[in-house]
């Protein structure tokens, strides 16, 4: 940020997790272990809240940062109201495994996810006040949970 200093038009943007087209952190971190282990995981009591953003809401915020006063920041969310348990069970419907969800410590679920887990163990809650106010961006696409309904694998069925 300091090329601003210089001439420089550095604009910084902050995005949260990013999902969509069957991809990003959620995709990779809950819904493929689903497939294969029946169920999702979440750390401790799943209340926590973390920020997510849609790959083309994103997208839309960088075209119009192009614009942004040297020197800006913006956050880039979409929502960040929904809870770690919530998009846990999403992500095991999404997957087939009927909404099943495991919680997990801390410490199990750096077992499983690595340093990744202290992150999905943060409460994160944020504004785009700034991004919509200055530039006009207004996240469009569907919420993370109602991207992973509308993702959902069909259920497999029982034969005889």
């Amino acid at each position: 940020m300091s090329a601003a200093d210089q001439g420089g038009r550095p604009v910084m943007i902050m995005p949260g997790a990013v999902y969509g087209d069957n991809a990003g952190l959620i995709t990779a971190a809950m819904v493929e272990p689903a497939r294969s282990q029946g169920y999702t995981i979440y750390v401790g009591d799943g209340a926590n809240h973390m920020a997510f953003v849609h790959r083309r809401d994103i997208a839309r915020l960088y075209v119009l940062a192009l614009g942004a006063p040297a020197g800006s920041r913006y956050i880039g969310v979409g929502e960040s109201d929904v809870t770690m348990r919530q998009v846990a069970e999403a992500a095991s419907d999404a997957a087939g495994a009927g909404g099943a969800t495991r919680s997990l410590s801390l410490d199990e679920a750096r077992q499983v996810w690595g340093p990744l887990a202290d992150a999905l163990a943060l409460d994160q809650q944020f504004t785009v006040r700034r991004a919509r106010d200055e530039l006009g961006w207004i996240p469009r696409e569907a919420g993370v949970v109602e991207y992973l309904a509308e993702s959902a694998v069909p259920a497999r069925r029982m034969t005889a």
